[in-house]
């Protein structure tokens, strides 16, 4: 398992190709989720747990900021 950290983010085929060897579990970070870390107070632990259940739930190498604090409100609802 790795987390692959981009500052600029990365190109499509990157999912794509991620999406395709699912034998390597790959985790993807943007400067967006550092940021939301450093500035925002967000739970590292928190957002590498929760990317990791995404990739492993939905397939999705990718977990934006946005769906974290989606996944959390609707996790806070129930």
């Amino acid at each position: 398992m790795g987390l692959f950290i981009s500052v600029n983010g990365w190109t499509q085929g990157v999912i794509t190709t991620l999406k395709l060897n699912k034998d390597r579990l790959l985790i993807l970070a943007n400067g967006e989720c550092i940021r939301g870390v450093l500035e925002k107070g967000i739970n590292l632990k928190d957002l590498i747990e929760e990317k990791i259940r995404y990739v492993s739930i939905k397939a999705e190498p990718f977990c934006s900021i946005e769906d974290y604090l989606k996944e959390r409100r609707s996790g806070a609802a129930k």
